[in-house]
């Protein structure tokens, strides 16, 4: 699966879109841009793949689940009958996503710490309307600008 993160600073926004394997588009999602060096669901990407976390919310979009916003911001989530976690499990990933990009923060040891500072660079670098497309689980970058 890979994940296209556009960035739109202009509307202080950021889109995602998801392509499967099997090529299809899944709907975008648009978000708050918000202040942080990373976009909330690009951080939550990279550290779920750094941290091997692949039953949180990005391993249960790989799975084809139906998802557009998290479960916790939107109760009519559908999942498509494929979803791998259930939403206790997508928050614990959620909570062990803020614990290690907090220690990468703080510049304490973490898996996730590389791969951050890594997506940090990379978005900074992007300019308004410019887009970054990433491979899930490996965090290669297919296509960046």
């Amino acid at each position: 699966m890979k994940v296209t993160f556009r960035k739109r600073m202009s509307r202080r926004m950021v889109e995602w879109e998801v392509v499967t394997r099997s090529r299809r588009h899944r709907p975008r999602c648009s978000t708050a841009l918000g202040t942080a060096s990373l976009p909330h669901d690009l951080e939550q990407l990279v550290v779920e793949a750094a941290i091997g976390a692949n039953h949180g919310f990005w391993g249960s979009v790989a799975d084809r689940a139906d998802a557009i916003t998290s479960p916790r911001r939107d109760r009519s989530w559908r999942s498509g009958g494929l979803l791998t976690a259930t939403r206790a499990e997508l928050n614990d990933i959620e909570h062990l996503v803020n614990v290690h990009v907090a220690l990468a923060n703080q510049g304490r040891p973490t898996p996730a710490a590389e791969p951050l500072a890594r997506f940090r660079t990379l978005w900074s670098e992007l300019g308004d309307g410019e887009a970054i497309t990433v491979e899930w689980p490996t965090l290669r970058v297919v296509d960046a600008a």
